[in-house]
């Protein structure tokens, strides 16, 4: 991911001309510093309140928790309609923790833990070192819980459509624990439900921001299909910039691109670019020239505006 300003300048919900649809009162915050609620578990509790902030491009929610030395910032974002988010701490637990490479994380007590082991390092301004991930663990024994089983045939056609965090599943999520070699550290998030109907709201804004219609996403078959993949990825290679090639500096470039019904690109933006110097947005020019799709179709096989979402990645061999 990469390393934006984690102190958000603005309180409102209003930010870049994207307006917002609704009111959302979230969890007050009770400052403290980090405490032992068990022998074993080292708690950190809220000291502020939730954030979302309504960028141009993204939807994030922040928050930070413990105070002086220990306080730690955590925040969650989506770049496109998902599932599930991604996320990075940084702080005070992560200096406790002692190790950004291997260590287990759970969004419990709903979800089940799962191992992180990366040797990706950033930093986050003042809170120095951080941890990331790009999901929230699985989440099958919650949908089992739920009733819900993966062996039960669908109900109507499948659909791609647009998919959006569970709220059901944020409210089984409560703390999430950080741990490494049998020490636990954990941040008390409180109930998330209405955190993940805040960033679904935020996402149908952004959405329409884009100038797709959510609905019709909604009813999506299939999402647009890159047909001369190859082309556009050779053409983008020679855009190569000469002063990162000399200097051996490889970038990861997120791209979103809308296409209309008629399979043709309408916009292209870049979402998210690595910290590297000297890369620019030519990948975009390049896709809007080149770049020929199928479009999205919904289930009766029309065919819908949609986004298509990649990432490029320039790299030294």
């Amino acid at each position: 991911m990469s390393n934006p300003p984690v102190v958000l300048q603005r309180e409102g919900f209003s930010l870049s001309g994207r307006s917002v649809l609704f009111g959302v009162t979230l969890l007050t915050a009770v400052p403290s510093t980090a405490l032992a609620a068990e022998p074993e578990v080292v708690e950190y509790a809220p000291s502020s309140d939730w954030h979302l902030d309504y960028a141009e491009a993204r939807c994030r929610i922040v928050r930070t928790f413990g105070e002086g030395d220990d306080e730690t910032v955590l925040y969650m974002e989506q770049l496109q309609p998902s599932s599930t988010l991604g996320w990075v701490a940084a702080g005070g637990l992560v200096k406790a923790l002692g190790s950004r490479s291997k260590f287990q994380v759970q969004f419990g007590p709903g979800l089940a833990p799962f191992e992180i082991d990366t040797e990706a390092r950033y930093t986050l301004g003042k809170f120095g070192a951080s941890l990331h991930g790009s999901n929230i663990g699985n989440m099958g024994p919650v949908r089992e819980a739920m009733g819900v089983s993966e062996d039960d045939p669908p109900a109507r056609p499948m659909t791609l459509g647009m998919h959006a965090l569970s709220v059901e599943e944020g409210k089984t999520i409560e703390w999430i624990e950080f741990t490494r070699k049998g020490r636990h550290y954990r941040l008390r998030t409180g109930e998330m439900g209405s955190v993940f109907a805040a960033m679904n709201a935020c996402m149908t804004n952004l959405v329409e921001h884009w100038g797709a219609d959510p609905e019709s996403l909604k009813a999506r078959a299939s999402g647009p299909r890159l047909l001369n993949i190859q082309q556009v990825a050779v053409e983008v290679q020679k855009t190569y910039p000469s002063k990162a090639e000399r200097r051996g500096e490889s970038a990861d470039l997120k791209i979103r691109v809308m296409v209309d019904e008629k399979g043709r690109v309408s916009s292209c933006h870049i979402t998210e670019i690595t910290s590297a110097e000297n890369f620019s947005d030519v990948a975009c020019d390049k896709f809007t020239q080149l770049a020929q799709f199928e479009p999205a179709r919904n289930l009766d096989g029309e065919a819908v505006a949609s986004y298509y979402v990649t990432t490029v990645r320039y790299r030294m061999y």
